[in-house]
């Protein structure tokens, strides 16, 4: 990324145009100068100033020098924007494998946890969550967030009657039918929770009964923060919080832990394996797939209310791989290497509830918000509240990695995410 470095005067941001074959180039310079000089070579970008030289190769990539156009000087900030025509060495990128990959990371789960079941633990130190003695008889995808707003439509009993007779019988009372179709007023918009040896699969969370979390293992505070008792990381939140211990029913964030087999493996091999936690890939592989899923590009997610309100983000998917090449790498001596990386570029503009009454021109009003919305085209997502903050984090973050001149468009902010490794 495009951070600051006390060592170079520049820094290089380019983006592959994989439809004309050009690579749009835009160098950051510390302060503009008539002596300031760029080379272009065909594997590699040379830039001078005063005497201090750089060089930064281009991996996997030929350009023709030649072939520059388009160049632009932004006095404001300091940037030189060009393009030129080029080809790739690896015509097998991370896109191509990406689109292969059809599978929903919901599904994926539901058949992982099927099979490895209690074997849960920490994304960041390894601290194992769950049981020895947890064992699901049941792991049940959730359907989409928005499924209760469709429940008078195709509910045919009252859930809270049907989920207490179920634990204690195993079967589904059918007599608790009403002339509403089936469902008692102020109970369509029931939770849907866990029972007995049952866990629930979302698309960002998976609930499960805290009773089969192993002693010592988390730290559930008053609040209702379910952190890691090793590494003090959140790793969800309890519900129903005014309920005992026994009773309550934990949201472990899917990004927040991993489920992996340890048992044929050394510890030796254990100790070494990394689990950083990728959320840039996590949160570009869940855009992707709810893309696919809906055929939609344009997304109002939203958080789960809290203390302040809900949350609100529009997010507009510009492209679903954009390969980006950026001076990440401190430039040692004179040479670097440009960092290889395929993205998924957004345009987005957020609301957060906590937000006073000194708001930003381009904040999301009510009417965009209620127009969004009644879009037959823009799909709804969302997500709990923790996790809306950290995506719109990384929005902001990776925002302002982009050199100004890239940073806004049609009035919204210009934002990436990295895209996930294919497994």
């Amino acid at each position: 990324m495009l951070e600051n470095n006390t060592d170079s005067f520049c820094k290089v941001l380019g983006v592959w145009n994989k439809a004309l074959n050009v690579l749009n180039c835009v160098i950051a310079l510390d302060s503009t100068s008539s002596s300031t000089k760029v080379t272009v070579l065909q594997e590699s970008i040379i830039v001078t100033q005063h005497g201090r030289r750089a060089k930064f190769n281009l991996p996997n990539i030929s350009v023709l020098p030649y072939s520059c156009r388009g160049l632009k000087l932004h006095e404001h900030s300091g940037e030189i924007e060009f393009s030129f025509e080029g080809s790739q060495h690896n015509l097998r990128s991370q896109e191509n494998e990406m689109t292969q990959k059809k599978y929903s990371r919901q599904t994926e789960m539901v058949d992982r946890i099927s099979h490895l079941q209690n074997r849960w633990f920490c994304a960041t130190c390894q601290q194992k969550i769950l049981s020895d003695l947890c064992h699901f008889n049941r792991v049940l995808p959730l359907p989409s967030e928005n499924w209760s707003d469709l429940a008078d439509i195709w509910f045919c009993h009252n859930h809270s009657k049907v989920t207490a007779s179920s634990e204690k019988t195993g079967d589904v009372n059918t007599n608790t039918c009403n002339s509403t179709n089936g469902v008692v007023p102020g109970k369509m918009k029931q939770k849907l929770l866990p029972g007995n040896k049952e866990c629930f699969v979302g698309e960002t969370y998976v609930l499960v009964a805290r009773r089969y979390v192993a002693k010592g293992s988390v730290k559930v505070t008053a609040a209702g923060e379910v952190t890691c008792f090793r590494c003090k990381r959140q790793l969800g939140v309890a519900m129903d919080t005014d309920k005992d211990e026994y009773s309550q029913v934990i949201k472990f964030f899917l990004h927040t832990f991993f489920i992996k087999d340890f048992s044929r493996e050394s510890l030796t091999n254990t100790a070494s394996i990394g689990h950083r936690v990728d959320l840039d890939g996590y949160f570009s592989n869940l855009i992707l797939e709810q893309s696919q899923s809906y055929s939609s590009f344009r997304f109002l997610m939203e958080s789960e209310p809290d203390t302040q309100g809900k949350s609100t983000c529009l997010l507009w998917l510009l492209d679903s791989c954009v390969r980006m090449y950026t001076s990440a790498i401190q430039v040692k001596g004179e040479e670097g290497i440009l960092e290889e990386r395929n993205v998924v570029k957004f345009m987005f503009k957020c609301q957060l509830a906590t937000s006073n009454s000194d708001r930003p021109v381009d904040y999301v009003t009510k009417s965009i918000v209620s127009m969004w919305r009644r879009d037959d085209t823009v799909h709804g997502v969302t997500l709990p509240h923790q996790v809306f903050l950290q995506l719109v984090q990384l929005l902001v973050h990776n925002c302002k990695v982009l050199p100004q001149s890239q940073r806004f468009l049609n009035g919204f902010h210009v934002s990436f995410l990295k895209l996930e490794s294919p497994t």
